[in-house]
């Protein structure tokens, strides 16, 4: 997958976060990057190990270049997503996995408390609670599709931060993150028992294909019975093929609603698309849903959406510098916060400082002073913190339909889960979600 620089977030991300590189040992690192990944037999049979596997595989294939390998799996049926009765094998090839030519010395990641050879990272879940360590675990509860996403894509994390990004204090620590509630890991409420019937997408960038990636894993009995809306005015770029983990080349050029309406029409939901912008006029026409989850990265739209034309409202923030790239934020509404004090009217320099990698491209010609600027001023991510946080707000969906509580805010770092401050807030009254049973 060969991208120009100019399009190539995940190298600009590495000279941002190394002053000492340039963009050529960037892609070189890039290049080099390596992940195995192996799941024993009993996780590779559960929806959860399955959920972790697909998601290590979406995320890994954009960050990790030099590939994603997988090898010595049994064969088993797919029981999750679009592809069941599948080989699971033939649906992780199509996702972008290998499974020949294994390199000696991938970072290696292992789904499951079996391991028939040593990992660098161990992934299991125990209910809604995703687990990620250097060691295996000396048992796996039952868990659900949220979980396991989430902890396939912690894990893709850490082992960026290691292998490429050289973060030493990476993968050393054992992680876990509750989907139902971060603050409360301890808590289990059982199974995925509600899931929505009608859904509002709002922004359909990195992080609403994260979202709709989970809504194809979510165990509908029938997605006819669910709604969704998909809204976005923007074209897919050249630029989003390594960061937004549903985009596809034949896609480029087009209106993002239309393909991810295409996309969700595929998967058996009943879709409607939206080209415009969310402004001071858009609202929930009758029929249309009521709840949205939000990934928009414009303060005026962001705002609109939380002021109460939705019953319920989960809008997620990404980090959008090199500091800042595992970082998340979730605001919910109705909440403790109105969406002008949850995003603030910022103020400072629009003019973003040229790293010297960006300058050395400047001095050599291979790079015109205003394209340079151009890039230094664009947001930065990777597909594995998208994944997290579309988790955080589908699993809190999934919350307020079973329960009428949800977490109106979370402020977490994927480098540490344990610092995570969320608070929780209950649905008003007269305010019912439209839900349909999970598949048994």
């Amino acid at each position: 997958m060969t991208v120009q620089f100019e399009h190539d977030r995940i190298a600009q991300l590495l000279l941002e976060h190394d002053i000492g590189t340039d963009v050529d040992l960037a892609r070189a690192r890039l290049e080099g990057g390596q992940v195995q990944l192996s799941i024993d037999a009993a996780a590779a049979a559960t929806q959860w190990g399955q959920a972790a596997a697909l998601a290590i595989a979406a995320t890994a294939s954009r960050m990790f270049r030099g590939g994603v390998f997988i090898g010595g799996l049994d064969p088993v049926p797919v029981i999750v997503g679009s592809h069941v009765g599948a080989p699971l094998m033939r649906a992780l090839e199509a996702a972008g996995c290998r499974s020949r030519n294994i390199p000696a010395k991938p970072y290696r990641l292992h789904i499951g408390s079996h391991p028939q050879s040593a990992a660098d990272l161990y992934l299991t879940v125990s209910g809604w609670r995703a687990h990620v360590a250097p060691y295996p675990a000396q048992s796996e509860g039952k868990g659900n599709v949220i979980a396991g996403a989430a902890a396939g894509a912690l894990a893709v994390s850490e082992a960026f931060r290691r292998h490429i990004l050289g973060d030493l204090l990476a993968g050393r620590q054992p992680l876990t993150l509750s989907l139902w509630d971060p603050a409360a890991p301890e808590i289990d409420p059982g199974d995925i028992t509600r899931l929505p019937a009608s859904l509002w997408l709002l922004g359909l960038g990195n992080l609403g294909q994260a979202t709709m990636f989970l809504l194809e894993l979510l165990p509908f009995a029938d997605r006819r019975l669910t709604h969704l809306l998909v809204q976005d005015r923007d074209r897919v770029g050249e630029e989003n093929r390594l960061t937004q983990i549903l985009t596809e080349p034949a896609w480029i050029g087009h209106r993002k609603a239309r393909m991810l309406g295409a996309y969700a029409d595929r998967l058996g939901f009943e879709t409607r698309i939206c080209e415009r912008s969310f402004g001071a006029s858009s609202r929930p026409e009758d029929g249309e849903p009521r709840v949205a989850l939000a990934g928009v990265d414009n303060l005026d739209a962001r705002r609109l959406a939380a002021d109460g034309r939705f019953d319920l409202v989960i809008d997620a923030g990404l980090g959008s510098s090199a500091e800042e790239i595992f970082d998340l934020r979730l605001h919910a509404f109705p909440g403790r916060m109105t969406p002008q004090t949850a995003w603030p009217d910022v103020t400072g320099p629009t003019e973003a400082a040229l790293n010297p990698g960006l300058e050395k491209l400047v001095v050599e010609g291979r790079l015109p002073q205003c394209g340079a600027l151009a890039i230094a001023g664009q947001s930065l991510g990777v597909p594995s913190t998208a994944v997290v946080a579309a988790a955080l707000q589908v699993g809190q969906l999934c919350r307020a339909l079973a329960s009428g509580t949800y977490c109106d805010f979370v402020d977490l770092t994927l480098r540490n889960p344990k610092a995570v401050v969320a608070t929780s807030a209950m649905l008003p009254d007269n305010v019912s979600l439209p839900s349909v049973m999970p598949r048994p």
